[in-house]
């Protein structure tokens, strides 16, 4: 029942006392600010510096600096890479298309990867923006995009979203992340990559989540930036669209590779039967 605002701590005879630790209204703001923060500085495609961090990265796998990023017909299972063993895989299924636009997205742990798991990202940091829109329309989180019309939050749930919607292929399919040849070679900074970088293939499963996060930031957006709303909605609409003509086509190969092996399965069962009445006959 203790709640008089200030610094305290806890002493207990014999034991000791406890770090000290504040109460107040805002007790949480600087630990959510320096958490949600680490999302800012894994950015992939931006540089980072003054007056945003005092960090310094330049920029890394952005189309300008003449990366390329090439489609491969790989495409990982719902939340993997395919990574070590899976590298093979990808670099079987490289082509000498570009995918042009991937930039963005964050980079994962320890290298500069975009995985399929990050789309956790917008769908969390969302659903938080629903619970204290009121807090959250005013906090800063001193991001290239604070002067927009848009509270800071809602810029960083776009930040992965953004990424997905350049990667989106023309008919709708959402690709689940970009991957480099093999793991970082030892030296190299983001900025500095020199394997071959590719696009995973797109997939229903992608596709689905992409659009359900999609669709929720298009609803947030709407009394926002009702134009920026309006593309980020018609590009879950595709996305789901596509995922789902996905679906049926695996459930009709399912359903014609069952009957060609009913099919099989009958011309066997005639065959045998024809021959049972061929050696009765002799």
């Amino acid at each position: 029942t203790f709640a008089t605002p200030g610094t305290y701590r806890v002493s207990v005879e014999g034991i000791g006392c406890s770090l000290p630790f504040p109460i107040g209204e805002d007790v949480w703001t600087k630990a959510f600010y320096t958490s949600v923060r680490g999302l800012f500085h894994q950015r992939s495609g931006i540089a980072l510096g003054p007056p945003y961090t005092p960090f310094v990265r330049p920029r890394g796998f952005h189309p300008d600096d003449g990366v390329k990023v090439y489609h491969t017909n790989y495409a990982p299972g719902p939340d993997g890479t395919g990574g070590g063993g899976g590298f093979k895989a990808i670099v079987a299924g490289k082509t000498d298309e570009i995918v042009p636009n991937a930039w963005g997205g964050y980079m994962d742990a320890g290298d500069w990867d975009r995985r399929p798991i990050h789309m956790y990202v917008p769908r969390l940091l969302l659903d938080l923006y629903d619970m204290a829109p009121e807090k959250l329309d005013t906090m800063s989180l001193n991001l290239p995009e604070s002067d927009n019309k848009l509270p800071d939050l809602l810029d960083e749930a776009m930040w992965l979203i953004d990424f997905h919607m350049r990667t989106q292929t023309p008919d709708g399919g959402i690709r689940p992340g970009i991957e480099s040849a093999e793991h970082p070679r030892r030296g190299e900074g983001s900025w500095q990559e020199s394997l071959t970088v590719m696009a995973y293939a797109p997939t229903a499963n992608m596709s689905y989540k992409f659009a359900a996060a999609a669709a929720h930031a298009a609803l947030v957006l709407r009394d926002k930036d009702p134009e920026r709303a309006k593309k980020v909605e018609a590009s879950a609409f595709k996305a789901f669209e596509w995922a789902d003509q996905q679906k049926a086509k695996k459930v009709n190969e399912s359903k014609n590779g069952n009957q060609a092996s009913i099919a099989t399965k009958a011309m066997g069962n005639n065959g045998s039967q024809a021959s049972k009445a061929t050696k009765a006959k002799a």
